[in-house]
């Protein structure tokens, strides 16, 4: 008895541990096509930082609207914060900065600096 009970448990870690695979697997899978959608079919505009966010860690989230043909998208970024220099100055709510999102789907898009070809 004691061994059916074991093997319904380890059953229970396996298909929990399967499961917990494919769901990484599927979200991996679904950012790669993005990115290469992205790269494939990139236009450029400006947005408008509307929200910093500071995450678990020490990590940054940078939030911006942009408009592409009249209709307004919103999205989320991490970001890593620059340092302040002469020149250059952290960026703060209601700055612009430069995006690449992808023509034939505007609501995949990214900060220009983290954007290579």
């Amino acid at each position: 008895m004691k061994i059916l009970e074991r093997l319904k448990k380890e059953w229970f870690y396996y298909i929990f541990i399967v499961s917990c695979i494919a769901f990484v697997s599927i979200i991996g899978t679904n950012a790669y096509k993005q990115m290469k959608s992205l790269k494939k079919n990139a236009e450029y505009t400006k947005a408008v930082i509307i929200e910093i966010k500071l995450g678990t860690k020490g990590s940054h989230y940078v939030d911006y609207e942009y408009f592409v043909n009249g209709k307004k998208f919103r999205s989320r970024v991490s970001y890593q914060p620059r340092n302040p220099t002469f020149y250059m100055y952290p960026i703060i709510v209601g700055d612009t900065c430069v995006i690449a999102y992808d023509r034939e789907n505007p609501e995949i898009s990214t900060l220009y600096q983290d954007f290579t070809m």
